[in-house]
């Protein structure tokens, strides 16, 4: 009785505090004896984190990704050292920390701030950092397969939600999405949000679904619920009515079905197939989008923001050369925050929404520009062949295990990947919430299952025997 008028009074006095309290105590329970549902529960919490934020104007929320993934690195990685487990290394960790060498140099040779350029370089590489986590942990087939009955709840839960979206679209999108957004029509529907806070994390998260589906279908098996899933997922992407979320859903799924061992001759036969038929179909509105998009990125380059930020980071890494201007000077979120002089230097508070009053506004509405701007060709070159390389470790599953499950999460990691690529164009997809948390544990489930895979060959009589012979 006591306990709960505490509790109480505590939740009446300070019920955000309250909840924040609550909440720490439950994910370090989680981490400690059910670390595997804690990873889960952390990629739950980014997904539709931003959502809650947008719904309660709750700005705590926005630090639930930092927090989460610094508890999983305390837990994962501090359970794992005190068991005297060696730590399993994260695929292209050598040319991240290239990456990582390149951007501190340059803050010192541009004399940019390290507590600034420090914040930003944790924004960057944070889903690096939780893939090393979720990797220390011992995931096997079996944890696989038990993600499928989560991953389609989440998934009906978000077609649920699209099907209220598109009914009242209005009074929907004023609940959940941006306040500045509003409902965005396209050809008579209305461009869905679903349960996120706007279309274009939607749509991502449909591509993203799309991929696994079709994975599942080909190394798994195929039912009537996965059916029902996909065409909800296809659908679902294309009420997005974003162009890069289509294209990504393509790719991604064609790279799915492509990776997936003895379907590349089917996949290839459906391509010379579908490809012809959609073109024939879909001319007219492919036309008109292609038209739309060459006039807004090529004819004028610089009244668009991106195209803008893209050009003028080229010309910071060429002036700098071969350092960059320093972490949080250009491109990232840090820099828009705290408003890098680089960005007065090129006249952007004379820009439309680019000033710094817009607190954030296009500035943080790219990525590629902040690598390159922020560290320079060669940290752009290292960050690259840091992300191929952590793609490559589910390209190496596929060919190692012949478990349909352990396979399946190798092709969804390589084919989100694509996805992620394809969207980060025009995104900050690596490490913007709410999707880049999905990616990353992925790639860290895949690494960790590849060590299980290699050990267990290096153990088997066959492999023993072969190295006794060849000795």
């Amino acid at each position: 009785m006591i306990a709960a008028a505490v509790g109480a009074a505590c939740i009446l006095v300070q019920p955000v505090l309250t909840a924040v309290l609550v909440g720490a105590f439950v994910i370090a329970w989680l981490f400690l004896f059910r670390p595997k549902v804690a990873v889960g529960a952390t990629v739950l919490t980014i997904m539709f984190g931003t959502s809650v934020e947008t719904a309660t104007g709750l700005a705590v929320i926005g630090w639930a990704d930092e927090l989460l993934i610094g508890a999983a690195v305390v837990f994962c990685v501090g359970m794992r050292w005190l068991r005297g487990d060696p730590l399993r290394s994260l695929p292209g960790a050598k040319w991240l920390l290239v990456y990582v060498l390149f951007g501190v140099l340059s803050c010192l040779a541009r004399d940019a701030p390290l507590d600034i350029g420090l914040k930003s370089l944790l924004l960057t590489i944070k889903g690096f950092i939780f893939a090393f986590a979720v990797a220390q942990l011992n995931w096997t087939s079996r944890d696989v397969k038990r993600m499928v009955k989560p991953a389609a709840c989440v998934m009906i839960f978000v077609l649920i939600a699209s099907a209220v979206n598109l009914v009242m679209p209005g009074l929907w999108t004023a609940f959940l999405g941006r306040a500045s957004a509003g409902v965005s029509y396209r050809l008579g529907f209305p461009s869905l949000i679903g349960p996120f806070d706007h279309p274009f994390a939607y749509g991502q998260f449909m591509a993203l679904a799309i991929a696994a589906l079709v994975a599942y279908r080909a190394n798994v098996r195929k039912s009537p619920g996965s059916s029902v899933l996909l065409v909800g997922a296809m659908l679902g992407v294309l009420l997005s009515f974003r162009r890069k979320a289509i294209v990504a859903a393509a790719a991604a799924a064609l790279s799915a079905r492509s990776f997936t061992p003895g379907k590349r001759l089917s996949t290839s036969l459906s391509m010379f197939v579908v490809l012809p038929l959609a073109l024939l179909v879909g001319w007219d509105s492919l036309s008109s989008v292609v038209q739309f998009t060459y006039n807004e990125y090529f004819l004028n380059p610089t009244e668009t923001a991106r195209t803008l930020m893209y050009r003028d980071s080229l010309a910071l890494s060429l002036a700098y050369f071969p350092l960059g201007a320093g972490f949080g000077r250009f491109g990232s979120f840090t820099a828009s925050q705290e408003y890098s002089p680089e960005y007065v230097n090129l006249g952007y508070p004379f820009i439309y929404r680019m000033g710094p009053g817009d607190k954030g506004g296009f500035l943080s509405d790219t990525f590629w520009p902040a690598i390159l701007g922020e560290a320079g060709i060669f940290g752009l070159i290292a960050f690259c062949l840091a992300l191929f390389f952590l793609a490559k470790t589910g390209h190496s599953l596929i060919r190692t295990t012949s478990d349909p499950y352990v396979r399946w999460i190798g092709v969804v990691s390589v084919a989100w990947f694509i996805e992620f690529a394809i969207e980060s164009v025009a995104a900050p997809s690596f490490n913007s919430p709410p999707l880049f948390a999905l990616l990353f544990a992925s790639a860290g489930i895949a690494a960790s299952l590849l060590a299980a895979e290699r050990g267990a060959s290096q153990r088997s009589p066959t492999v023993t025997s072969y190295k006794r012979l060849t000795s």
